[in-house]
Order: structure tokens, then C-alpha cells, then sequence
């Protein structure tokens, strides 16, 4: 159970529990006789003399005004001493907010940011990924999303002041509602606990933020409202069927819909109400409707109350997920002749899906042959495995590029179907696009943002350690792997800022200056 030790500092609510009484005052005007004179209005002695009289009545209200509120804050009772606090733990006070307000949630962000980590794990073919936890207990107990450490035989969680803490194991889990809860190997000296919310159902259209580390980046704290609680028997199809796969379970979820913007990263991080209270744990976005989901806390609060001693390690359920697996099938030898095979007898001109799929197979190949360490994790493939990758990658990309002819039926035929694949991370993508300029990274790298043609939809491209230099305008040709999204200004004279796709490319070959 969380700690009940109080903060350090004087809870918000404190400061307007006792406030001295307010006296209303209310003056009205006294009857006056008065008497008409040679056509203007003249007072006699008896108004002013009653004039005089509500004077000195006004200064003898403001005396009792004044005296009162003296008063009543003489006698006012000293607040309560304080609890003596534990020297290494605290749990974050409620945060009263005015209802319907936003931007006053962002506020509050530096003061919960301290429960909330960026979870690094390990996987055992060496490959990183991320997300987000927060802490809920005061022995070191942090919650998360099951899907943030399922792949993970090993993990860390780093706090804001740069503290790194290794995660020990599993104390409660629930793979079919996808939450977990560890626990550290050590905890921090100073350990900020996150207030888990009794509230059955949020309201709908109130405040929320949500809080993480998207794409293993900086801290964000990212406000929106509730839509509405919904389970997962109400959503429609195309997420039904998503989460079937993705938690593999057939359990009706209850989730907070909201439109706080999370991204990739986000996972596993507290979705928070007005009072700072955690109302659920962030797990999935739904990009055509742009609502993100998390689950209600309900489900943690349970787990919570049944934590005991027993710890299990992080490798007992960690498992390589399907799509690594299918993508290391893929790069077998005899694979990748047969997948670049495909592509030429199509002869780069898809009229179907499962055309398009092909030509998706050959972009993994390539993506992976130049970013192995980022698709595969290192020790995915070993050296020789490697090696072979990236010749028979190199020998594809040469015969594309000195490929005669005009490629416009091909740039229709395959941008028709490039639409579709930039909305769904972790797939193959190959997509004709125009360089529209080159920007500057997060990190302070090089990325190049495209647009397609005829369309609206724009793609950015890392350039790490590339040495693509093109022209603006340039038609290019990107064999890559849709990975994320960001959010990025068009250009440089743009005040707002808009969510593109993120793609890791192997290749960008320019078709037409």
C-alpha cells in the first residue's frame, strides 16, 4: 500500500479549508425630503443632516467590517502540526482543479514528473525498446503496460534527476488487460508515490494529461479531455481486431478514451485527472481517429491490493514477438532471392494489395541490410548473416537505381497503395515523394521531409549518418520502414506543428531533379 506519509509542503487544499466568513454589507439609499425653489432642486437642513447621519453609519460599518475579520482570524485555529515526513518517500498531493481548464494541468507537470520514468529494456537478441511506468508504492513498486517488458529479459528505470534503477521482476502481471507491476532492485533515496483514483467513471469532456516518454525521448506531459469510458465490445471492428492480436486476449477491456496526443512511448505512462490522481494506464492510440485509450485503474488498484512477496524474473515471460520473428524468417538466404524476385517480375507496378506486400518485403530487407541496430536490435543477426544481408541488399539497390525508363506509371500504381501503409507502424514502405526540405533533428542530426505527390501526406526521414543532399523538389524514390510518428513544422515560417510518419529508410534514390 502506498505510503501515508504527507509532503513536505503544505497541500493545496489547506490554504482555502478555513477561510475567515465573508460579511456582505449592503447600503441603501435613506427617503429625503426635499423642496422645489425657482425651478431646481434644493436640500433642506433635515437632508443634510440625514446625509451626515448615513456618513457617519457608513464609517461605523467599515469599523465593524475591519473589526470582524480581525476577529474571526484571531480566532482562527492554528493548522495541525505536521507529520514528520519520511525521509525517502512522499505521495503527491491532489492538485485541485477548476473544471474544464487545460492549461493549468500542464502546470502541475514538473510536480508528478517525479513518478513518472522512462523504462529501457533488454531483449535477449540485444535488441532496445522503451516506454513508460510510474510509481504507485513506496517500496519500489512501479506500474506499467504489459507490453512496454514482454519481449524483455532485462530492464531499467530512469527517473527524472537521471537516477538509473534496474527493474528486479514481475510482482503482480495481467497479460490479457495487458498491466503489470515491478519492482526495483534499489529504490531512489527520494521516491514520489503517483495517488491511484477511486472514481468509478470519469466525467466526460474533463481535463486529463497524459505523461511519458514518447519515442525514448524527453519527458512530455501532453493535456486533452475524456471522450468517454467504453469497453472493447463498443469499439469498432478494426480495433477490435487489432487488440485481439495485439494483447492476444478476448477479455472486454474498460478504457478511458481521450484526446491527449500520445505516441509510441508513450505506453505504460499515468493518465492523470485535475486532482493529479492516475485514472488510467496509457496503452494504445487509434491513428484514423487520433483518440488515444487507456486503461481504467481499476484493474491496478486490484492488482495492487493483492501485491506480496514473491517476485518473478523478467525473462519467464519474455518471449521474441511474431513480427521479429516473421522479419528474421524473412532475411533467411533463399528468402531474400525470392522476395527481390517477386519485386521484378511485378516489374514495380502493383495492382493489388498482396502486390504491394512484396514490394514491402523487399523495403524490410533493405531497411534492415543498412539499420540493423535500430530494426533487429544488435546480435538480432550475427555477423555473417549480416554480411550476406547487406550484399544482396546492395545488389538491389544498384540495379534499381540504373533502372531505365520513366517511372511515372509506376509511381501511381505504387503510391496508390503507399497511403494506406503510413498509418500502420512496423511496415514495409515504398513510396515515390518529393523532397521538400531538410530539417533539423531532435538530437541535432539531418532529416528529410517529403511530400507525396497529389497528396496531402508527408513522411520524414532520418538522415543518420546519410549523405543525401538533394535539391528541394526533387522526386526520390524511399525503401523504408514506417517506425513512428512526430510531430514537425512543414516549413520554417509555420507556427504549428503537425504529426508525420517517421520512416526508417535503407534507401532514397532520386528519380527527377
Amino acid at each position: 500500500m502506498p505510503s501515508k506519509a504527507a509532503s513536505s509542503e503544505k497541500s493545496p487544499d489547506d490554504k482555502h479549508a478555513k477561510k475567515a466568513p465573508r460579511i456582505a454589507i449592503e447600503i441603501h439609499d435613506l427617503p429625503m425630503t426635499t423642496y422645489l425653489a425657482r425651478g431646481r432642486q434644493v436640500s433642506s437642513p433635515w437632508t443634510q443632516v440625514v446625509r451626515l447621519g448615513g456618513f457617519c453609519g457608513l464609517l461605523l460599518c467599515v469599523g465593524v467590517t475591519a473589526f470582524s475579520l480581525i476577529h474571526f482570524s484571531s480566532q482562527r485555529p492554528e493548522t495541525e502540526p505536521k507529520t514528520q515526513r519520511n525521509r525517502s518517500t512522499s505521495v503527491l498531493p491532489s492538485v485541485p482543479r477548476e473544471i474544464g481548464t487545460v492549461k493549468p494541468l500542464v502546470d502541475f507537470g514538473d510536480l508528478l514528473q517525479p513518478a513518472v520514468v522512462e523504462i529501457e529494456t533488454r531483449a535477449v537478441g540485444g535488441s532496445v525498446g522503451s516506454g513508460s511506468g510510474f510509481v504507485i508504492d513506496d517500496r519500489g513498486l512501479l506500474a506499467t503496460s504489459f507490453h512496454v517488458l514482454s519481449e524483455a529479459s532485462q530492464a531499467s528505470a530512469k527517473f527524472a534527476n537521471g537516477e538509473v534503477h534496474e527493474i528486479a521482476g514481475y510482482v503482480a502481471i495481467d497479460q490479457e488487460r495487458d498491466v503489470a507491476i515491478v519492482k526495483l532492485m534499489t529504490a531512489p533515496l527520494k521516491l514520489e508515490v503517483l495517488p491511484l483514483s477511486e472514481e468509478r467513471k470519469p466525467p466526460s469532456l474533463s481535463s486529463v494529461v497524459a505523461m511519458g516518454y514518447p519515442h525514448g525521448a524527453q519527458f512530455s506531459a501532453v493535456t486533452g479531455r475524456i471522450n468517454r469510458v467504453v469497453s472493447t465490445s463498443e469499439l469498432p471492428g478494426h480495433s477490435r481486431a487489432f487488440l485481439r492480436e495485439f494483447i492476444t486476449g478476448e477479455v472486454d477491456h474498460e478504457w478511458i478514451q481521450h484526446s491527449a496526443s500520445i505516441a509510441t512511448g508513450h505506453s505504460g505512462g499515468p493518465l492523470v485527472n485535475e486532482e493529479g490522481e492516475v485514472i488510467g494506464v496509457n496503452t494504445w492510440v487509434d491513428r484514423e481517429s487520433r483518440f488515444g485509450y487507456a486503461l481504467h485503474v481499476r484493474y491496478l488498484r486490484k492488482m495492487k491490493s493483492s501485491v506480496g512477496q514473491e517476485l518473478t524474473q523478467l525473462q519467464e515471460f519474455s518471449e521474441p514477438s511474431p513480427q521479429l520473428t516473421e522479419i528474421l524468417r524473412r532475411l533467411e538466404p533463399q528468402e531474400i532471392e525470392r522476395t527481390f524476385q517477386a519485386a521484378e517480375n511485378l516489374d514495380w507496378q502493383p495492382v493489388s494489395s498482396s502486390d504491394y506486400e512484396k514490394l514491402q518485403q523487399c523495403a524490410w530487407v533493405v531497411a534492415v541490410a543498412r539499420l540493423p541496430g535500430s530494426l533487429v536490435g544488435p546480435g538480432g543477426l550475427g555477423l555473417d548473416e549480416l554480411e550476406y544481408v547487406k550484399k544482396s541488399a546492395d545488389q538491389f539497390i544498384s540495379k534499381l537505381r540504373y533502372r531505365s525508363g520513366n517511372w511515372s506509371e509506376e509511381m501511381h500504381a505504387i503510391n496508390h497503395f503507399a497511403g494506406g501503409a503510413l498509418s500502420k507502424p512496423m511496415r514495409g514502405l515504398v513510396v515515390f515523394a518529393h523532397l521538400k526540405r531538410i530539417v533539423e533533428g531532435e538530437t541535432g542530426g539531418r532529416d528529410a521531409l517529403f511530400q507525396m505527390p497529389e497528396r496531402k501526406a508527408y513522411v520524414l526521414v532520418p538522415l543518420e549518418g546519410s549523405l543525401f543532399d538533394a535539391p528541394p523538389n526533387t522526386l526520390c524514390l524511399i525503401l523504408g520502414v514506417n517506425h513512428t510518428d512526430r510531430m514537425v513544422r512543414l516549413d520554417d515560417a509555420a507556427l504549428e506543428r503537425r504529426r508525420v510518419s517517421v520512416v526508417a529508410s535503407g534507401a532514397i534514390l532520386e528519380i527527377e531533379k
